[in-house]
Parts: structure tokens; sequence; C-alpha cells
């Protein structure tokens, strides 16, 4: 299969070759492996990489993934990174409006409004802008004689991959990770990894969004090495009972591993002491062409989860062969809580909950979006001096260590569209926070629907506003502490 620049035109094309998603388990040959500062079976892919900016897809390299490539006049960018803030194209802010609008005719293909010139709107436009990576390495010594993967946490917008002059696959999914095999044109040495990213794309219609657009590779790359006996994906499902005493978990699994091997799946659980609470064992069985089981454990007693305790349980699987040796781990800490609204009112494990609740941008003032873990636990500890026990993440699905953080510190997540909205019909008050990076300040301000009077944060500050509503969201299990996250 050859890349086809019309895809960026139709809706109906948004991943090509790209992976089934599933948990975001970590996963060990070992219990030593987890020990280690670094896992044996990642590597990553960060740092400096090859890079040409074209202003559309005419111009761009169109030969450039070739492995005989000369790339000596490309520039250098560092990955992760935006591509504006690397001094190329233009930072845009747009609120209600797309990009393009005012400026060139862009009709969603199949909608009411629709000419036939949404054929080639974004391959054939002027402007819409391509950066050109490469990326040469070499595959580590742990690596090696396994299936590999690689992983793109965040791409804006729309992404080719080719390795080693083969076309491996195409992605839309800006803020959700893109996973691709790589395994039958990876290499031990010399690699050659090559990825275009376009600026604009038919997913752009869903992105009408008060927010900076930036785009290029702006999220963690890691290649992983995938195991013979392999958990592809796994759901902890922990349930607190109406007692608020008991409650039991269920484990559903989906294991790869090579034909005819019989594989056991065993549940462990302890609590933070590493004191031994449930041991479990199932033979998989297998169901098209994974190997999957499920186990259900009880329990008389559990600490609960909410946000002044957010007690979290160890949860392991091991992945047993048929001689019982190890091949896999994983570990998954897991919390018991339940979240209802009875007569109108939201109860957390029983009890009514109080939501002191904070919007929230991915936001560096020198990097954007493309953040790590220090601008993470800032904005944690910032949240935890103001008693936040729920943020809303705006508008888009946050880096994964996220939400580890917030199951950590006792803090519910959500998303909430139409915010706008809820302000001008529900008449909600919304606190704001400003934190100054500069100044290392924290401010205060309170907003209702006839007080328009604000404070523009400058480009030092990030803001985060209040949103009672989003607790909404938060009641379903996608970023539950209870649920690993699909």
């Amino acid at each position: 299969m050859n890349a086809d620049m019309k895809w960026l035109d139709n809706p109906e094309v948004f991943r090509v070759n790209q992976l089934e998603a599933h948990s975001d388990h970590c996963y060990y040959l070992d219990y030593s492996d987890m020990k280690k500062e670094k896992n044996p079976l990642f590597q990553s892919l960060n740092g400096q990489w090859e890079f040409s900016y074209s202003k559309n897809v005419k111009s761009r390299p169109v030969n450039f993934y070739e492995e005989t490539f000369d790339a000596s006049g490309f520039d250098k960018i560092m990955v992760p990174g935006h591509i504006e803030l690397a001094g190329y194209d233009k930072v845009r802010y747009i609120n209600t409006m797309y990009p393009w609008e005012g400026k060139e005719y862009h009709r969603g293909a199949y909608s009411m409004e629709a000419t036939g010139a949404e054929k080639g709107m974004f391959s054939e436009a002027e402007y819409n802008p391509v950066g050109s990576y490469i990326k040469y390495f070499d595959l580590d010594k742990s690596m090696c004689g396994k299936r590999i993967h690689i992983c793109f946490e965040g791409v804006e917008e729309a992404m080719y991959l080719w390795l080693n002059g083969q076309f491996v696959g195409y992605a839309e999914d800006s803020f959700t990770p893109s996973e691709f095999d790589l395994t039958p044109y990876i290499k031990e040495k010399g690699n050659v990894l090559a990825v275009q990213v376009h600026k604009m794309s038919t997913a752009a219609f869903l992105e009408d969004q008060d927010f900076f657009r930036f785009f290029g590779i702006f999220r963690n790359v890691t290649l992983k090495a995938i195991p013979d006996v392999h958990m592809d994906d796994v759901w902890f499902k922990p349930v607190l009972n109406q007692d608020n005493v008991s409650g039991s978990v269920t484990v559903s699994m989906k294991v790869s591993a090579p034909d005819a091997q019989n594989i056991t799946a065993s549940f462990i659980l302890k609590d933070r002491e590493e004191n031994l609470l449930a041991e479990k064992s199932v033979q998989l069985k297998k169901e098209n062409e994974y190997l999957e089981g499920t186990i259900c454990a009880d329990l008389e007693t559990v600490e609960l989860w909410d946000n002044h305790d957010p007690y979290l349980y160890h949860a392991y699987v091991e992945l047993k062969a048929e001689d019982g040796s190890l091949a896999e781990v994983i570990p998954y800490d897991i919390g018991f809580r339940r979240i209802e609204i009875i007569d109108k009112i939201i109860y957390l494990n029983g009890k009514r909950l109080i939501i002191t609740g904070v919007n929230r941008h991915e936001w560096n003032p020198k990097t954007g979006r493309c953040i790590g873990l220090e601008d993470m636990r800032a904005d944690i500890a910032c949240m935890l001096r103001n008693n936040i026990n729920s943020v809303r993440t705006c508008h888009y699905p946050d880096q994964i260590p996220w939400y580890y953080m917030c199951d950590n510190a006792g803090i519910q997540t959500g998303n909430l569209l139409f915010h706008a909205f809820l302000i001008q019909h529900l008449k909600l008050k919304m606190l704001c926070i400003m934190r100054n990076y500069h100044q290392q300040e924290e401010r205060f301000y309170v907003y209702t629907e006839q007080s328009e009077e604000s404070e523009v944060s400058t480009a030092g500050e990030l803001m985060w506003q209040t949103n009672i509503m989003s607790v909404q969201k938060r009641i379903s299990d996608i970023h539950s502490p209870s649920v690993s996250r699909n």
C-alpha cells in the first residue's frame, strides 16, 4: 500500500494500518524489571530529529522517506514539540471559527452545503503546512528479536509514517495515542523513520474550540518490544458494594501468544503495604485471534478511594507459559469507590460530594501544550494547595500520566463540552485560579453570568476555570481510578 494525500480530504479515511486502541497498562518480563529506572522493553525516540517545513502538500519533499534520501539540507527540530514554537509557520488562536473562515471555502464532504469543492480542499490547498521528520536509530539490544510497535502519544493533526522506505500507516488521532506495527520493516541497525505531519485535514472540522492551534509531534514517541506472550488489552473493574464495606474485582484479558500454547493468567491483589489479599488463576481460552479470560474476586472489606484519602491497591496480572515460567507481568493500581446521583445530589461512597473543580489546559508558557512531568506535578500541587478535588480537561484527552497523578492525589477528572452554554443557561458561578509561573502566585476571581469582568492571562500564566457540572462526565468509567483507560 502507498500513501495517498487524498486521505486528507476524505472524512471516511482517518486511520490506515493503525493498531486497535487498548488499555494503557505497562508490562514487564519479570518483577526485577519493574524496579529498573528504564523498562528494557521500551525505547524512547524523543530528542533531535531532521526536519523540513513546507507551506503545502505540493511543495513537500516527496521522497524524503527513502533510505537513500539526502537530508543534509534539512533543519533540526526537537521532538516532542510544536512546529510553530520552533520558528516555523505562525501561532494561531481561534475561538469560535475554523481557521479557514473568511479565507478559503471549505465545506465538509457529504454536508448539505457541499458543492464538490471539498475535493482537494486540504491536499491541494495553497496553505496547509507540512512538517517532514526523519529519525535515524538503532534498536536497543533488549529490543532485538521481538515484535516492535511504535507509539505516538500525540501528533497534530494528520500523520503519515514510513520505516526504511516502506509505508507503515496513517492516523488523525491528534490527542490520543497512535500505535503501529513496525515488525515487518525493522532492522537492528540503521533504521530510517520518516513522519510527515499535515496541519489540517478533514479532522479539523471537529476542532472548533477556543484554544491555540499548533501542529507537529508534540508528545512522546516510544518503541515498544512485544513479548511472545503479551497482554494486548486488560480491563480492571473494581466494584464497591452498597454496604460501603465489601467489594469485588473483575479482570478481563486479551492475550496474544504463539499458536497451540496453553497460557495461564493469575490475578494478585495487594494493599499499600504489599500484603496479599487475593490470588486467583484462570486458563485462557482461544477466541478469534486472541486468548481471552476473566477472573473475579470478592473482598469482605476494602479501603475506599475518596478525595481525602485516595487509597489505591496494587493489582498484578501474571502470564505464565505452559511450563509454568513467568512470561509477562502487568502492574496496575486500582481503587474502590462509587459515584451516584440521588435526587439530583451527587454522592461519593454514600456521602454527599461537594465539587470544587477547575478547568485545565495542558500548557507551559514556553513550550505550549508540549509539557513534561514537572509541569503536571506543579499543577497537581497547585490544586491540592487550593483544595481542588475535580479537574475538567479542556478540550482534549490529556497525557496518560496526568490521570494516574490525579488518581494518586484524590482528584477526579472529566471533560465537558459546551461550557459556554452551561454558563449562560445554568447561571453557574465560576472560580478561576490563575497561576503565574514566573512569580509563583495564585490569584482568585469569581465570575457570574452577569459579570463579564475578567483578566486576560499573559504568556506566563496558566488559567483554569471551575465547572461544577464536570462531574457529570466524571461519573463515567472512562477516567476512573477504578478502571483501565482504553
